[in-house]
């Protein structure tokens, strides 16, 4: 085409392939064909000739970057990179939940907890009292000190008070009943 058709603003030329004028500008900056006043500075297109450019290049007027030759490599690296952060996010879940125990099953577990210690040094007042009859104040205190001594131990090798509680199952009153 003659450079004298060239008679279409960069507005037009956006406004005929619905694109931003600033990419009609960058366009022009990547070799897109047109036409500077030298006096006025004005720039100007021929549809034409913009449409015949865009193919030769291999570019689109949609939105986003053409497709390189390495786009398919490059879809299937990111494929295997987000299977890898899933599985990866999937173990830490599962070692997480492994880790987690029910909270009614944490309550019951505090609650046996509390009731076997309180079961234990309830008792102490009745069983020490009679030891410190007639007794001073220092010997009260080894008396009551040699009580607690002996309860905190007798707990501390209790089975049933240093068993952790392990993750069970979701209990029978949490799962539908049929009737």
């Amino acid at each position: 085409m003659k450079p004298s058709s060239r008679n279409q603003t960069a507005a037009d030329i956006a406004d005929a392939l619905d694109v931003h004028e600033d990419t009609v500008w960058n366009w022009s900056k990547s070799g897109c064909p047109h036409t500077r006043n030298k006096r006025t500075r004005a720039v100007r297109y021929s549809l034409e000739e913009v449409a015949a450019w865009l193919k030769s290049t291999g570019r689109s007027t949609r939105p986003g970057r053409p497709r390189s030759e390495g786009s398919r490599e490059m879809l299937a690296a990111k494929i295997r990179k987000e299977n890898a952060l899933a599985d990866l996010y999937e173990g830490q879940y599962r070692r997480a939940a492994a880790r987690l125990l029910d909270a009614d099953d944490v309550h019951r577990e505090w609650d046996r907890i509390t009731a076997t210690i309180r079961a234990a040094v309830e008792p102490l007042g009745a069983t020490t009292a009679p030891l410190m009859f007639g007794k001073t104040i220092p010997e009260i205190q080894s008396i009551l000190d040699a009580a607690v001594r002996d309860t905190l131990r007798r707990l501390s090798e209790s089975a049933d008070l240093i068993d952790p509680p392990t993750p069970a199952a979701p209990s029978r009153a949490a799962q539908p009943q049929e009737p």
